[in-house]
Parts: C-alpha cells; structure tokens; sequence
C-alpha cells in the first residue's frame, strides 16, 4: 500500500513538474515567434518632420545655352549671382536673370556669357523625422490626409525615403514641417538575423515537447513494472 502511495506522489510530482515545464516552454516559444524570429508592425505612428534652411555661399555655376544648375533643389531665396561687372545688383531680376525653386538659373545672353559664375542662395533641405523603433525594414504608408504615399506622385524611397535607423525624410518639395502618420514594419530587439539559425531555433520547441513525452512515456513504462 505504502509502495503504490509512493508511486502516486511520484506521479503527481512529475506531472507538476512536466505542467511547470510546458509553462517556461511556452514563454520561450512565445519569445522565438514574436521577438527572435519574426519582424513587427506598426499600422500608425506619429512622428514629427521638421525642416531647415541652408544658406549657400558662392557656390561655382557653369552657365551653358543661357541656362545652369545650381548644386541644391528647393530653394527659397537668390541672394547672389554673377561675377564684379554683371550680377543680379544690377541687372533686372525676372527679365535678364531668372532662378527657380528647382535650382535652374536662366540669363539673357546680352549681359551674362557662357562662363563660370558665382551664386548664393538659401534652400530647404530635406525634412527629417524620427521613429519610435529602429531596425526598419520596409516602410508601407507616410503622409495625412492631404499628401501621402498614395498619392499620384508620391513614392517611397523617392519622396520620402527612411534608414534602418528609422529616420524618415520627406522631400520639400512635397511635405511641409508637422505631424505625419507612418506604417512601418522593423526587426525586433533579440531578433536573429540569420536564416539559417532562424530555421533551426524554431525546432527547439518542438525538439523540447518530445523530449518531454519521451520522458513521460519512460516514466510511466518504468512505473508500470
């Protein structure tokens, strides 16, 4: 009687035992599928994109047919061109010299020739903005209501592009400083890069769970005798 109490107690334990056991399984099952093996997403996060001016002094512009390009896009003020005998001080501004926000600096050939000038002006650059995690992935949706990545014209890794540090930057182009919606998808902390070890630690769980059925069957095997 004493031998089959003593049977029973060793059942009981082991079944708490295998019941504990199944509990930290899960937890480290729960780890591999949601933090060392697969990436996460974020549907909307707000972020903030500021922007800055960047002033531009006597920068070197060819001039060619009449036309030249400055080094930088966006730009928001000419403050100078030209050379000491011909410059924008002393020529009319919108008929013999103009400038766009595209950079394009047109002349008129009575005063200005096919050489060399200096240039300064101010330009936007692009915005920047920071999301809440790094290790970016793939970034699916930027922008509000008004402008946004589904918009016509409006392309990721074009307008807007981001880093795997998570740092987006719209264009000035198109987006202006505020608060901007971004879906994204990253890797998590812990996450395994490796394919291969992906593979093979997700078969830990599994390898464990008949290590414990075959310890239980032994068991009970053992037990039966």
């Amino acid at each position: 009687m004493k031998k089959n109490k003593k049977g029973q107690g060793a059942i009981i334990a082991m079944s708490v035992g295998v019941i504990i056991l199944a509990i930290i399984l899960g937890v480290i099952f729960n780890f591999i599928t949601t933090e060392a093996t697969s990436t996460q997403s974020i549907g909307s996060e707000t972020i903030t994109i500021t922007f800055g001016e960047v002033v531009v002094t006597q920068e070197t512009l060819t001039i060619s047919s009449a036309a030249g390009q400055t080094a930088n896009v966006d730009l928001i003020s000419l403050d100078f061109f030209g050379n000491s005998t011909h410059n924008n001080s002393n020529v009319i501004l919108g008929t013999d010299l103009n400038w766009t926000r595209e950079g394009v600096i047109t002349v008129n050939t009575i005063n200005f020739s096919d050489i060399d000038y200096n240039v300064s002006y101010t330009y936007i650059e692009n915005g920047t903005g920071q999301t809440t995690n790094d290790d970016l992935v793939d970034m699916t949706f930027f922008g509000n209501s008004t402008v946004n990545t589904s918009s016509t014209g409006i392309a990721i890794n074009t307008e807007v592009n981001f880093t795997g540090a998570g740092v987006i930057t719209p264009n000035a182009n198109n987006f202006t400083a505020g608060d901007y919606n971004i879906a994204y998808s990253f890797f998590p902390d812990g996450y395994i890069t490796s394919a291969t070890t992906r593979t093979l630690i997700n078969l830990v769980p599994v390898l464990a769970a008949l290590a414990v059925l075959l310890f239980v069957f032994a068991f009970v095997a053992m037990k039966g005798k």
